[in-house]
């Protein structure tokens, strides 16, 4: 028989392939949307109040006007860094008791951050 025919046992490739839904990752997933979803909505109320204010001070140019938009992009990038990563759940190759830990910290973090649907 050629190699990988039938009959052999479960490879890594049809392991990562079950076709079972996952409901931790779906989970992480949904709070990951909102976790994204509401830093852009902050992101876009704390710009638009930067601008005002500072364009009551006198005219803005485009430039600084593109800073702002800059400024308030990176901030929100780098505080939801370490939050979007405990959401995003453990990766292939870590261990069982690491997965575990990740799933409570990702629970940890939905529910501080009220991620969490009802």
């Amino acid at each position: 028989m050629p190699e990988g025919g039938a009959g052999g046992s479960g490879t890594t490739a049809e392991a990562r392939c079950d076709p079972r839904p996952d409901p931790e990752r779906a989970r992480r997933s949904r709070q990951l949307r909102r976790l994204r979803r509401r830093a852009a909505r902050i992101e876009r109320r704390e710009r638009e109040q930067a601008l005002s204010a500072l364009e009551s001070r006198g005219t803005l140019t485009d430039e600084q006007r593109e800073t702002v938009r800059a400024l308030a992009a990176t901030l929100v990038a780098e505080l939801t860094a370490g939050p979007a990563a405990a959401l995003g759940g453990p990766r292939e190759s870590e261990s069982e008791t690491q997965g575990t830990i990740d799933r409570r910290r990702a629970r940890t973090v939905g529910r501080l951050l009220e991620l969490e649907t009802g």
